[in-house]
């Protein structure tokens, strides 16, 4: 019984990744960033990056992409520019041919963060955020069908605080972004 069990789950597995796809590409948003905090109003930024879909059945995929977005929030004669490198894993689901939903965790890796102040001048305020961002991803795509071009729009809830609790600012701010772009695949 367990041999045939076995070779049940081997023949099973093997159809899956027989008809698997995995392909790479490039992608680019706008990306429209604030915060939970009261009065912060969205900027625009940027997102790129690159991106590789295991596509495992017609229907499902797994998209795991490392991105550049800008983020953080305007507001009170300033701008918060934050940069982060961002490792998101979205799970795939294809509702028609070329019609996806798509959610996911994402890990964000500070790597800048300065305060522009309207008047003129800036400074680092890096050392006043947390290092690292938890996030959830929902989005929705459109993979055109007789090219390797894409278009989605995804938002990005920030699951982790951002700033220290260390710093004289005890705001409990979160990262939400709104992103609109496009993608090719290779």
């Amino acid at each position: 019984m367990k041999k045939i069990l076995f070779v049940l789950v081997l023949m099973l597995s093997a159809g899956i990744v027989a008809n698997a796809q995995f392909k790479f590409g490039v992608k680019a948003a706008a990306n429209f960033a604030t915060t939970n905090g009261e009065g912060d109003e969205m900027k625009v930024g940027f997102s790129a990056g690159v991106l590789g879909q295991y596509k495992f059945t017609d229907r499902w995929a797994i998209q795991p992409e490392v991105l550049f977005n800008m983020q953080g929030p305007k507001g009170n004669n300033l701008k918060i520019n934050m940069g982060y490198v961002a490792i998101p894993v979205m799970a795939q689901f294809y509702i028609i041919d070329g019609l996806f939903v798509e959610a996911g965790p994402q890990i964000g890796i500070l790597v800048s963060a300065k305060v522009k102040y309207d008047g003129g001048g800036s400074r680092d305020v890096k050392d006043s955020f947390e290092s690292v961002e938890g996030a959830l991803n929902m989005g929705v795509g459109y993979e055109l069908q007789n090219a390797p071009v894409g278009f989605f729009f995804r938002s990005s809830f920030g699951l982790t605080r951002l700033r220290k609790k260390d710093t004289t600012m005890d705001e409990d701010l979160r990262n939400l972004s709104l992103q609109l772009g496009a993608f090719v695949k290779f």
